[in-house]
């Protein structure tokens, strides 16, 4: 019990922080929207450099598109991560919140895996001109994490079924 307490404090943690980060970005963001310094921001983007100020308002547009998908979705696996938390903590192992959670975080890790290859092949061929392929550890960990998290799924669903049957067995 003590380590999904810790667990849970740690998600927590991260969760605000991540919170308090997409909203210090968003004012910064739309602070230079505001006095007109949008092509002064030179995000970086899968590892590499943008210049907004060479950029048309179309490639701006989409060079943020990918990005802002790719942290919603692992915004929202954090979401649902937090919510089984508190049915683990309070002993409900094999509740059907937790089981439904536990999927919909290995599809939206899965989302994240596949989002990033994508984006990182759409980004070369629209930004740099040219065909690039390229694996790093964020695509692969956030792969098997999805599966994992789908894998677990299911074991609770078959340990939820176990536990149903138990209890109507005399």
């Amino acid at each position: 019990m003590r380590t999904i307490l810790i667990l849970k404090r740690l998600i927590t943690v991260f969760y605000y922080l991540i919170f308090i980060g997409l909203i210090a970005q968003l004012f910064r963001i739309i602070n230079q929207i505001i006095t007109g310094k949008i092509h002064d921001l030179k995000p970086k983007i899968f590892g590499e450099q943008l210049d907004y100020g060479t950029m048309s308002l179309f490639e701006i547009g989409l060079s943020g598109v990918v990005p802002v998908v790719l942290f919603y979705c692992f915004f929202q696996s954090l979401i649902y991560l937090k919510r089984s938390l508190k049915d683990l903590e309070s002993g409900n192992y094999f509740s059907a919140l937790v089981i439904t959670n536990f999927k919909k975080i290995g599809i939206l890790f899965l989302v994240c895996s596949l989002g990033e290859v994508i984006g990182k092949l759409l980004f070369f061929i629209v930004f740099k001109s040219k065909f690039h392929f390229e694996l790093d550890s964020s695509v692969v960990l956030f792969f098997i994490m999805g599966l994992f998290f789908m894998f677990l799924s299911e074991v609770f669903q078959k340990a939820r079924r176990l536990q149903q049957e138990n209890e109507l067995t005399i």
